[in-house]
């Protein structure tokens, strides 16, 4: 796999053959970690989360850095439980 290209249709066909063996339980699962990963995020990082900070325009720019997207998502989402003592959620950033 050399491009963007080949990783997103290595993707759809491997996630095409898993699907039918996800459970209806096992999805709602997989959807409420999305939500709750994706809202943690959020409320850390805002809305530039994933975009490039340019020191001489002093601002957050460009479209999603999907490297650090493909980084930082999973391993909110996959540990979830290190933001269940959170007093307020959101904002995590108080955790």
């Amino acid at each position: 796999m050399n491009s963007g290209e080949d990783i997103s249709s290595y993707l759809t066909e491997r996630l095409t053959q898993i699907s039918p063996q996800i459970g209806s339980d096992e999805l709602e699962e997989i959807k409420m970690k999305f939500k709750e990963a994706s809202l943690i995020l959020a409320s850390l990082f805002g809305e530039n989360a994933f975009q490039k900070w340019g020191e001489s325009k002093q601002k957050y720019y460009g479209p999603c850095l999907r490297s650090i997207f493909e980084v930082l998502f999973p391993l909110v989402a996959n540990n979830l439980e290190l933001f269940s003592g959170c007093s307020t959620r959101p904002p995590y950033s108080q955790c």
